[in-house]
């Protein structure tokens, strides 16, 4: 890391400001020159590729032999943990438009310093489509997938109502709003169906939906519980078919 220095002068000439920027290198080393220009290749397209909501940092690059290095601008902020910004990540770079986008999302590759996404990952750039983009971002997050409001991947909950028009309508609010569920109104003996486990009333559901919460919650990390809390909370979800279908270790 280092850091670059630049002088600015006002109207006044006695005075003058300086200011640093830090920034970051990394390098790579390459054992093909097909897969150096790869990479060099993708990073031309970054830079004139534009984003509404993410940040791309500003960066250099120059190659010597086999090795590329990168030098990005330093940023300084904390990783995401909201579903805001996870909502953004989703909407920007998997369900984007095009073949082009990251192909890595862990949260360690987004920096959020002033409500801003910033992606520090350049070089994971690249080709690839929307179906592999949705792929890695099941892989990725599991569980915690279906709370991305524009998600509609394998994850997704599948929830079918055969209550009273009320209780339909109360439901099926909680489940988008919360839950991000694909909702349909059916004519069934039981009162509810997630995925391929019924429910006779509403209680059922409800104590099915708030271990469905739980977990979810306990994913995100926003919160974490105590060890035995959850032990308990695993424990009590284990045998529920969503969780069994959903589940990444």
């Amino acid at each position: 890391m280092k850091i670059r220095q630049n002088v600015g002068r006002c109207k006044d000439p006695h005075n003058s400001w300086e200011y640093g920027s830090f920034t970051i290198k990394k390098e790579m080393v390459f054992s093909s020159v097909k897969k150096l220009e790869k990479v060099v290749g993708n990073l031309k397209r970054l830079s004139w590729e534009r984003f509404y909501n993410i940040v791309i940092p500003e960066f250099e690059y120059k190659v010597d032999d086999h090795i590329l290095e990168i030098e990005m601008e330093y940023i300084k902020g904390d990783y995401m943990k909201s579903i805001h910004h996870h909502n953004v990540v989703y909407d920007e770079l998997v369900a984007r438009d095009g073949d082009w986008s990251w192909t890595d999302y862990a949260p360690r590759n987004f920096i959020v310093k002033d409500d801003r996404i910033h992606v520090i990952d350049l070089d994971s750039f690249g080709y690839i489509k929307f179906e592999d983009r949705q792929k890695k971002w099941d892989q990725t997050y599991g569980i915690f997938a279906p709370l991305i409001r524009s998600y509609r991947g394998k994850n997704q909950l599948d929830a079918k109502l055969s209550c009273s028009d009320l209780d339909y309508l109360r439901l099926k609010k909680l489940l988008v709003c919360v839950f991000n569920a694909k909702v349909e109104r059916v004519e069934e003996k039981y009162y509810a169906k997630i995925d391929n486990s019924t429910y006779d009333n509403l209680e059922q559901l409800m104590v099915h939906l708030r271990l469905v919460y739980n977990c979810i919650k306990n994913a995100m990390d926003l919160n974490p519980p105590s060890h035995q809390q959850r032990k308990n909370v695993l424990k009590e979800l284990r045998e529920t078919s969503w969780y069994k279908a959903t589940h990444v270790l």
